[in-house]
């Protein structure tokens, strides 16, 4: 059976998606999103950059310049480093409005498809196994190096930003390497491994047994990955995000973190949500997650000293 029309959902890394329809051969848009008041030239091109790691694993992750169609900049620029939830899902070559956001403000954006994430075969995921906490931030760490020695990153100017998942990276990155980022925006982020399987939702349960360890055999491990037993390691600014009704990940991990920045007093910021889950979806707080952060890295990145 020939089709005469086809509605379909069409995007590129430059083009926001909008619902087209092809009728008669011929293509029509039917709806477009509010990005399209922006220009082509307000929208970064991704660039694949891969690395090998210190134990000699080709490492991937998609590099976004900063574009505004407005503006030039000269020297390597802020880089935020996007760390990816899952911990095993994966960034894609795609349209991504939260990289817009923030290359059409002078930033680069550099997200990392660390080992575990899927879409490069069963032992590049499978190396998060026994490794989470671990080898993600390691690839994390690496990663970014690569991009400062390639002079795509300012040494001095470096965000690490992730949820869920990505959150526990961003927050292991904080405590083990102090100083390598200027500054973190965490996200509902995993703070306690241990209370992790006790805390979630069914879904997710026991995801600790697969990537961590059996328990007790391996508590070792989920003490040394565990953030909030290590915050006084914690010397850089953090920005900590939570919804009120999270399931997944609940309150009391970013609550925990932040009363040991507070009485250790870190430059911090703690947002929480009421009525929010796990990821934000009313307007009213998509938009002040985001204005909140962009006052946030002014302040402790931009023109710090």
């Amino acid at each position: 059976m020939l089709f005469r029309s086809l509605a379909f959902i069409a995007q590129s890394p430059s083009l926001a998606p909008r619902i087209a329809l092809l009728k008669d051969g011929q293509i029509h848009t039917i709806a477009r999103s509010a990005s399209d008041l922006l220009t082509k030239q307000d929208f970064s091109d991704p660039q694949n950059f891969s690395w090998t790691s210190s134990d000699g694993v080709e490492v991937f992750g998609f590099y976004y310049p900063p574009a505004n169609a407005r503006f030039t900049s000269e020297g390597a620029p802020p880089v935020v480093v996007y760390v990816h939830g899952g911990p095993t899902s994966q960034v894609y070559n795609a349209f991504n409005m939260e990289a817009t956001f923030f290359t059409s403000r002078g930033y680069a954006y550099f997200a990392v498809n660390y080992r575990g994430s899927t879409g490069f075969g069963r032992s590049y995921r499978d190396a998060l196994k026994g490794n989470w906490g671990k080898i993600d931030l390691q690839d994390v760490i690496e990663g970014t190096q690569a991009l400062v020695n390639a002079e795509l990153a300012d040494p001095k100017k470096l965000v690490i930003k992730g949820g869920s998942a990505g959150g526990l990276t961003v927050l292991n990155a904080l405590v083990h390497h102090p100083g390598f980022f200027k500054a973190g925006l965490c996200s509902y982020g995993v703070s306690n491994l241990f209370t992790l399987d006790m805390d979630t939702h069914k879904f997710e349960a026991h995801y600790g047994e697969s990537l961590v360890g059996r328990l007790p055999e391996e508590a070792e491990k989920y003490h040394a990955w565990s953030p909030v037993y290590h915050a006084e390691s914690i010397r850089d600014a953090v920005a900590v995000f939570q919804g009120s009704d999270d399931v997944v990940v609940p309150v009391e991990h970013s609550e925990s973190i932040v009363n040991l920045l507070r009485a250790n007093k870190v430059p911090h910021l703690y947002k929480l949500y009421e009525g929010e889950g796990h990821g934000f979806r009313k307007k009213v707080n998509v938009v002040d997650f985001y204005e909140t952060i962009d006052r946030f890295l002014k302040q402790y990145v931009i023109f710090s000293l």
